[in-house]
């Protein structure tokens, strides 16, 4: 059985993560390890999941000194 992609706006990348929303859109700017956005239309981009928490997770395991 395939495992079903989810996707997530910033907004609720900020409620997934509990990283705030401007804290997310400044990261994005900045850190080329931000998660790809797939953009739909000008104002509309999704994140996958798996790739948020992956990015999570690398930010975590390098304050670790993982």
């Amino acid at each position: 059985m395939e495992k079903k992609v989810q996707y997530m706006q910033m907004k609720q990348m900020s409620t997934y993560t509990g990283i705030p929303y401007n804290t997310l859109k400044k990261l994005k700017r900045t850190d080329p390890a931000f998660p790809e956005g797939i953009k739909f239309s000008e104002r509309l981009i999704l994140y996958r999941r798996e790739d948020v928490d992956s990015y999570i997770e690398s930010k975590a395991n390098k304050r670790a000194g993982a």
